[in-house]
């Protein structure tokens, strides 16, 4: 029996935005993207604001709201505190959200003693609040800990789904689904709580009559299948709490870093930018021994040798191939990120992403630099030319060339990949998964 956890902040950019202005705490105020809402404080939540809403019906809701930009880089950097702390239990954590990971304590000792402690140390070392879904698989841990109080799944008994849960010192953050229970812990839920199903097939279900996980429980899997294709036999499987799908190993995210700390403090740009080459090189030769991997993203950070405040505007786009560059405020060494559209692995595109990210956040002599790279793809597997030798190269293929890199650079390095040499479809593959 596998024992999956679902680890969940439910005010995590909040809490990062009152590290970064205390004067925020207790105040009700929402993060925003543009006109978006995207992460809410505790008291903007009790008046009914919820992520995704917009600024107007946060005004509504709550006149007195106070409205803030949002900071991309400090939710991660909050958020990895706690999944630090998980690591310590497994080396299974996989963060699929900036505010939630998964991990898998199977045969890792006592799993509720583990997320008792994981609660406690969370508001000890971070400062946040941690809701944790037990389960026997992924399903059911994150629905578990992103349900809402008031549907009945923590504290005690559950009394709105009738579902038994281990009571422990924190009942309201630590909710455990037991064994067998699954298809009675759904059964009341909306449709739309099966996560792993795609909008388009909750939207379809919905136009059939389905509502809730109990309705779509009594529908025949001919039924279905019929209607929905593969993705009826996907919902059949999941309403009665059916996921063999594992916790995969993604955290911490693999890196590759140079530093470089000097005795006497570079003044000079020349001398500090000749470092950075140095650091870029350093860099690009790793990713090309450790089996010519592309990095997708590059993180520069400067010691000052003294404490001053990073001055300069946004350095240019000097990769002429960054989606964009941002910068994460602290009182700590200067940090910038700089992000590529496709992971990369020339030497000449990380030397200018990592000087262009230190032009203008120099504000006095730097004690030390650390480039980091992160984001570290493989590259795309040798397949044979379907137009012949390479040498030969026939008509059409550069076109075919130009038109995969469109592609890639739109949609992500991994939206055109090789072929495999065995096809099997997607039908039968979901077949067999079901029958193991």
């Amino acid at each position: 029996m596998r024992s999956i956890a679902y680890m969940h902040i439910p005010f995590l950019h909040s809490a990062a935005h009152v590290l970064l202005d205390p004067d925020l705490r207790g105040t009700s105020f929402a993060a925003v993207n543009k006109n978006t809402v995207i992460g809410v404080s505790p008291e903007l939540f009790a008046a009914g604001v919820l992520p995704g809403a917009t600024r107007r019906h946060a005004r509504q809701a709550c006149p007195g709201a106070v409205f803030v930009d949002q900071e991309p880089d400090a939710y991660p950097r909050l958020a990895n505190k706690v999944w630090d702390i998980c690591y310590e239990h497994t080396p299974l954590v996989e963060p699929i959200a900036v505010d939630g990971a998964f991990a898998d304590f199977t045969g890792c000792g006592d799993v509720p003693a583990i997320a008792d402690s994981i609660v406690v140390e969370s508001k000890d070392k971070a400062g946040l609040e941690v809701r944790i879904g037990l389960a026997g698989n992924r399903l059911i841990a994150r629905i578990a800990a992103e349900a809402d109080v008031g549907m009945g799944v923590s504290g005690g008994v559950g009394a709105g789904l009738g579902v038994g849960v281990a009571v422990g010192p924190y009942p309201e953050q630590v909710i455990t689904v037991a064994s067998g229970l699954e298809e009675r812990f759904l059964s009341k839920l909306p449709v739309g709580s099966l996560w792993p199903l795609s909008p388009e097939t909750v939207d379809k279900l919905l136009k059939l009559g389905i509502n809730t996980v109990g309705q779509l429980q009594a529908v025949p899997l001919s039924m279905l299948t019929s209607q929905l294709g593969e993705a009826g036999l996907a919902a059949h499987l999941l309403s009665r709490g059916i996921d063999r799908s594992p916790v995969r190993a993604a955290y911490p995210e693999e890196t590759i870093e140079c530093s470089m700390s000097f005795d006497f403090p570079v003044c000079e740009w020349p001398d500090l930018e000749q470092c950075l080459r140095v650091c870029a090189s350093e860099i690009a030769a790793r990713l090309i021994a450790s089996g010519s991997r592309a990095v997708s993203c590059i993180e520069l950070e400067l010691d000052m040798a003294q404490l001053a405040s990073a001055a300069g505007g946004v350095a240019p786009d000097g990769a002429g191939n960054s989606s964009g560059s941002r910068d994460i405020r602290s009182s700590g060494p200067v940090l910038k990120r700089h992000y590529f559209r496709r992971p990369t692995d020339s030497l000449p595109k990380i030397m200018r992403a990592v000087i262009h990210a230190a032009e203008g956040r120099v504000s006095g002599p730097v004690s030390a630099i650390r480039v980091r790279a992160s984001g570290l793809v493989a590259p795309a597997a040798v397949q044979l030319s379907i137009f012949g030798p390479a040498a030969q190269p026939e008509p059409g293929q550069r076109e075919l060339e130009h038109a995969i890199e469109s592609i890639r650079e739109k949609f992500g390095a991994r939206s055109v990949t090789t072929a495999n040499t065995l096809v099997r479809s997607r039908h039968d593959r979901m077949l067999a998964e079901s029958l193991l």
